[in-house]
């Protein structure tokens, strides 16, 4: 298969607040936006790899139910990106962390509950079999 794009798709009525998370929290790059009336209202940001589409859910839209997963973003430098969320003025739900199969990540959660964890390679500790 050739290499395309994977997107998330994030269904909320609290539109407003999610775009201004994504934008001035997290510093996303805006790809795509689409707001051609109230009740359409896309915006679709840059996310490693893949995408995150930002979907204003009016009252009448079907509303998917998600819940038990996590969206994994790869990041240059996880311990930099964690400080520049906290001097935007967000909150994390767990800090920096060395795990055993080769990531540092943290944790955050948007407005939404959605939780994001950011991570950059390193290492796999020795003696190490995870792959």
């Amino acid at each position: 298969m050739p290499q395309k794009v994977f997107r998330v798709q994030i269904y909320t009525r609290e539109y407003e607040k999610l775009r201004n998370y994504y934008e001035n929290i997290l510093s996303l790059p805006l790809v795509t936006l689409r707001e051609t009336s109230e009740s359409d209202r896309v915006r679709v940001y840059a996310a490693a790899s893949g995408e995150i589409e930002l979907i204003h859910a009016p009252a009448e839209m079907e509303f998917p139910e998600s819940n038990g997963w996590t969206v994994q973003i790869e990041v240059d430098d996880a311990d930099a990106y964690c400080k520049e969320i906290l001097e935007n003025g967000g909150t994390v739900k767990r800090g920096p962390a060395d795990q055993p199969w080769g990531h540092r990540n943290f944790k955050v959660l948007d407005p939404s509950g959605l939780e994001l964890t950011f991570y950059s390679l390193i290492e796999k500790p020795k003696g190490s079999n995870i792959k």
